[in-house]
């Protein structure tokens, strides 16, 4: 945690977690994202790890008793608006 400058305001450095329906796999997990492995005990400790970049899930496999989930940033962060409707590019 950072405090602004000079200010008494407490500012939190940005995590992101991945999405929450991983919570229900109960196999170890291998987590791929960047040139990065990380291996998990089961899907409650994905759902609870932080990162610090938004990471969406690509793809999931499995491997024997292990699963197997390749993590792609996420570049378009906001890509609907309050309504649901995609956001319109004009470039």
């Amino acid at each position: 945690m950072l405090y602004g400058g000079g200010e008494k305001q407490l500012v939190r450095d940005m995590t992101y977690r991945v999405e929450q329906w991983v919570r229900k796999i109960i196999s170890p997990i291998t987590v791929k994202y960047q040139d990065n492995v990380m291996h998990l005990n089961n899907g409650s400790d994905l759902a609870d790890y932080s990162f610090d970049r938004r990471y969406v899930i690509s793809s999931v496999e499995a491997d024997g008793e292990t699963v197997i989930i390749t993590l792609a940033e996420n570049d378009c962060i906001n890509d609907t608006n309050w309504v649901g409707e995609k956001q319109a590019s004009f470039f």
